[in-house]
Protein backbone atom coordinates (compact mmCIF):
# COMPACT_ATOMS: atom_id res chain seq x y z
CA UNK A 1 0.00 0.00 0.00
CA UNK A 2 1.45 3.43 -0.62
CA UNK A 3 1.15 6.89 1.53
CA UNK A 4 -1.95 7.91 0.31
CA UNK A 5 -4.02 4.69 1.69
CA UNK A 6 -5.59 4.19 -1.93
CA UNK A 7 -3.99 0.56 -1.97
CA UNK A 8 -2.75 1.60 -5.38
CA UNK A 9 0.95 0.60 -6.17
CA UNK A 10 3.09 -0.03 -9.28
CA UNK A 11 1.28 -3.34 -10.08
CA UNK A 12 -2.28 -1.98 -10.60
CA UNK A 13 -5.14 0.69 -10.66
CA UNK A 14 -5.79 2.58 -7.30
CA UNK A 15 -9.04 1.08 -4.95
CA UNK A 16 -11.14 3.30 -3.20
CA UNK A 17 -10.43 4.37 -0.44
CA UNK A 18 -12.04 2.23 2.83
CA UNK A 19 -14.72 4.19 4.72
CA UNK A 20 -16.14 1.93 7.22
CA UNK A 21 -14.25 2.68 10.08
CA UNK A 22 -15.79 6.34 9.46
CA UNK A 23 -19.31 5.09 9.74
CA UNK A 24 -19.05 3.09 12.80
CA UNK A 25 -17.09 5.81 14.35
CA UNK A 26 -20.02 8.86 12.75
CA UNK A 27 -22.63 5.91 14.51
CA UNK A 28 -21.10 5.68 17.40
CA UNK A 29 -20.79 9.53 17.74
CA UNK A 30 -24.45 10.26 16.65
CA UNK A 31 -26.10 7.84 19.07
CA UNK A 32 -23.87 9.89 21.56
CA UNK A 33 -25.20 12.89 20.14
CA UNK A 34 -28.64 11.56 19.87
CA UNK A 35 -28.44 10.80 23.70
CA UNK A 36 -27.27 14.03 24.67
CA UNK A 37 -30.22 15.91 22.53
CA UNK A 38 -32.78 13.63 24.06
CA UNK A 39 -31.78 14.34 27.79
CA UNK A 40 -31.63 18.33 27.18
CA UNK A 41 -35.00 17.83 25.76
CA UNK A 42 -36.35 16.58 28.94
CA UNK A 43 -34.43 18.56 31.29
CA UNK A 44 -35.91 21.47 28.97
CA UNK A 45 -39.52 20.42 29.38
CA UNK A 46 -41.53 22.50 31.72
CA UNK A 47 -43.04 20.32 34.59
CA UNK A 48 -46.79 19.91 34.94
CA UNK A 49 -47.98 20.77 38.14
CA UNK A 50 -51.54 19.84 38.96
CA UNK A 51 -54.67 22.77 37.86
CA UNK A 52 -54.35 24.67 40.87
CA UNK A 53 -51.38 24.60 42.80
CA UNK A 54 -50.50 28.13 42.59
CA UNK A 55 -50.99 30.56 39.87
CA UNK A 56 -47.30 30.36 38.98
CA UNK A 57 -48.03 26.74 37.67
CA UNK A 58 -51.41 27.94 36.02
CA UNK A 59 -49.46 30.40 33.94
CA UNK A 60 -46.71 28.11 33.29
CA UNK A 61 -49.68 25.19 31.56
CA UNK A 62 -51.41 27.96 30.00
CA UNK A 63 -48.18 29.15 27.68
CA UNK A 64 -47.54 25.38 27.03
CA UNK A 65 -51.58 24.50 26.13
CA UNK A 66 -54.09 27.99 25.22
CA UNK A 67 -57.36 27.36 27.29
CA UNK A 68 -59.55 25.72 24.69
CA UNK A 69 -63.63 26.30 25.68
CA UNK A 70 -65.30 23.22 26.56
CA UNK A 71 -67.49 21.58 23.99
CA UNK A 72 -71.27 22.50 24.47
CA UNK A 73 -72.17 19.33 22.27
CA UNK A 74 -70.27 16.11 21.65
CA UNK A 75 -70.95 13.39 19.16
CA UNK A 76 -69.25 9.75 19.47
CA UNK A 77 -69.78 6.58 17.36
CA UNK A 78 -67.21 3.90 17.44
CA UNK A 79 -67.71 0.44 15.94
CA UNK A 80 -68.29 -1.80 13.30
CA UNK A 81 -71.12 -0.78 10.36
CA UNK A 82 -72.71 -4.27 9.40
CA UNK A 83 -73.69 -2.59 5.95
CA UNK A 84 -77.02 -3.55 4.31
CA UNK A 85 -74.81 -5.70 1.56
CA UNK A 86 -73.57 -8.34 4.01
CA UNK A 87 -70.04 -6.54 4.39
CA UNK A 88 -68.94 -4.74 7.10
CA UNK A 89 -66.81 -1.55 7.56
CA UNK A 90 -65.19 -0.33 10.77
CA UNK A 91 -66.09 3.85 11.69
CA UNK A 92 -64.69 5.89 14.29
CA UNK A 93 -66.04 9.49 14.78
CA UNK A 94 -64.89 11.84 18.13
CA UNK A 95 -66.62 15.55 18.01
CA UNK A 96 -67.69 18.79 19.47
CA UNK A 97 -68.71 21.80 19.25
CA UNK A 98 -68.61 25.44 21.52
CA UNK A 99 -70.68 28.22 20.08
CA UNK A 100 -69.56 28.08 16.27
CA UNK A 101 -66.60 26.24 16.56
CA UNK A 102 -66.59 22.59 15.56
CA UNK A 103 -63.62 20.43 15.77
CA UNK A 104 -63.34 16.46 15.26
CA UNK A 105 -62.27 13.43 13.34
CA UNK A 106 -63.61 10.66 11.04
CA UNK A 107 -62.05 7.90 9.93
CA UNK A 108 -63.38 4.72 8.33
CA UNK A 109 -62.09 1.53 6.17
CA UNK A 110 -63.84 -0.20 3.93
CA UNK A 111 -62.87 -2.84 1.54
CA UNK A 112 -64.32 -1.51 -1.24
CA UNK A 113 -63.12 2.35 -0.48
CA UNK A 114 -59.94 2.27 1.46
CA UNK A 115 -58.91 4.13 4.23
CA UNK A 116 -60.33 7.88 5.10
CA UNK A 117 -59.09 10.10 7.80
CA UNK A 118 -60.03 13.36 8.06
CA UNK A 119 -61.74 16.70 10.13
CA UNK A 120 -65.32 16.97 10.72
CA UNK A 121 -66.23 20.85 9.92
CA UNK A 122 -69.96 20.27 11.14
CA UNK A 123 -71.59 19.03 13.35
CA UNK A 124 -75.47 18.82 14.52
CA UNK A 125 -76.65 16.71 17.50
CA UNK A 126 -80.83 16.24 17.95
CA UNK A 127 -82.45 13.60 20.22
CA UNK A 128 -79.16 11.79 19.48
CA UNK A 129 -79.17 11.87 16.47
CA UNK A 130 -75.61 13.23 15.10
CA UNK A 131 -75.47 14.77 11.58
CA UNK A 132 -71.52 15.18 10.24
CA UNK A 133 -69.76 16.91 7.32
CA UNK A 134 -66.50 17.66 6.37
CA UNK A 135 -63.29 16.71 4.69
CA UNK A 136 -60.25 14.87 4.40
CA UNK A 137 -58.13 12.35 2.33
CA UNK A 138 -59.25 8.94 1.23
CA UNK A 139 -56.60 6.10 0.84
CA UNK A 140 -58.40 4.28 -1.67
CA UNK A 141 -57.60 -0.11 -2.10
CA UNK A 142 -55.19 0.53 -5.54
CA UNK A 143 -53.00 3.17 -3.30
CA UNK A 144 -53.96 6.54 -4.32
CA UNK A 145 -55.52 9.47 -2.10
CA UNK A 146 -57.75 11.73 -3.10
CA UNK A 147 -59.63 14.57 -1.68
CA UNK A 148 -62.83 14.23 -0.28
CA UNK A 149 -65.86 15.05 1.38
CA UNK A 150 -68.55 13.29 3.85
CA UNK A 151 -71.42 13.34 5.35
CA UNK A 152 -72.08 11.40 8.55
CA UNK A 153 -75.82 10.35 9.45
CA UNK A 154 -75.95 7.94 12.79
CA UNK A 155 -79.45 7.47 14.18
CA UNK A 156 -79.79 6.88 18.57
CA UNK A 157 -80.26 3.28 17.14
CA UNK A 158 -77.17 2.85 15.13
CA UNK A 159 -78.59 3.24 12.06
CA UNK A 160 -75.64 4.73 9.60
CA UNK A 161 -75.43 6.24 6.83
CA UNK A 162 -72.19 7.52 5.39
CA UNK A 163 -71.74 9.25 1.63
CA UNK A 164 -68.00 10.03 0.77
CA UNK A 165 -67.99 12.18 -2.51
CA UNK A 166 -64.55 13.27 -4.45
CA UNK A 167 -63.53 14.66 -8.31
CA UNK A 168 -64.86 11.96 -10.08
CA UNK A 169 -65.17 9.50 -7.33
CA UNK A 170 -68.53 8.87 -4.94
CA UNK A 171 -69.23 5.88 -2.47
CA UNK A 172 -71.92 5.69 -0.15
CA UNK A 173 -72.44 3.08 2.70
CA UNK A 174 -75.74 2.07 4.90
CA UNK A 175 -75.91 -0.19 7.64
CA UNK A 176 -76.24 -0.70 11.40
CA UNK A 177 -73.49 0.59 13.71
CA UNK A 178 -72.43 -2.29 16.38
CA UNK A 179 -70.27 -0.02 18.40
CA UNK A 180 -70.75 3.10 21.03
CA UNK A 181 -72.70 5.85 20.28
CA UNK A 182 -72.64 8.93 22.30
CA UNK A 183 -74.40 12.40 21.58
CA UNK A 184 -75.15 15.28 23.42
CA UNK A 185 -73.77 17.37 26.46
CA UNK A 186 -70.38 16.39 27.68
CA UNK A 187 -70.65 14.17 31.08
CA UNK A 188 -69.68 15.68 34.03
CA UNK A 189 -65.44 16.01 34.22
CA UNK A 190 -65.14 14.02 37.80
CA UNK A 191 -61.76 15.46 40.02
CA UNK A 192 -59.46 12.65 39.28
CA UNK A 193 -58.15 12.84 42.58
CA UNK A 194 -61.14 11.50 45.04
Amino acid sequence: MDDTGTGAGASGPAKAPRRFGRRRALLGGGAAVVALMVGMVSMAAPAHAAPGDDVASDAANARVRPHRPQPEVVAIAMGTVNEDDGSSSWLSMRAGSAGDRVGGNLRFYCREAGFYNGAVRSLTVEGGAIHAEGSGGLWRPDNTRIAVRFTLDVSPDGRTTLTVVGRGYEYSMSGVLDGFIYAGSPPAQTDAAS
